[in-house]
């Protein structure tokens, strides 16, 4: 009787702890679905940004082409160069701030961790 009473109690453990650790593989696997799905909007937005700066790129070409003959559309060309420009300008800034290694070295908290000013 004494086995059987252990048999029942360690099956009820063992589906227990099944359950819970299911329940805990089910909130990882969702944890991890969420990150592949931010990594992905967060992809995309760098994708729109290169394209964007080769819109800009481009645009500033053809601008700066058509500016070479000075007409009466001089001034309404410049605007639209000055326009494409920046387009390109600015994903550009981003991007180099973004990813410049200077910034990810403090903002990841290792410039304190390597300091020796304070050791």
């Amino acid at each position: 009787m004494k086995n059987f009473l252990f048999f029942i109690l360690k099956q009820v453990f063992l589906k227990f702890a099944f359950d819970k650790a299911k329940k805990k593989a089910i909130i990882i696997y969702l944890k991890t679905l969420q990150a592949a799905r931010k990594s992905l909007l967060f992809a995309f937005i760098i994708f729109s940004f290169f394209q964007l700066m080769i819109v800009g790129f481009v645009g500033s070409i053809a601008t700066g082409v058509w500016l070479l003959p000075i007409d009466d559309q001089h001034f309404r060309l410049l605007i639209l160069f000055s326009a494409f420009l920046l387009m390109f300008l600015v994903p550009i800034s981003f991007l180099m701030f973004f990813f410049s290694e200077k910034n990810w070295y403090k903002v990841s908290g290792a410039e304190k961790y390597f300091s020796t000013e304070g050791k």
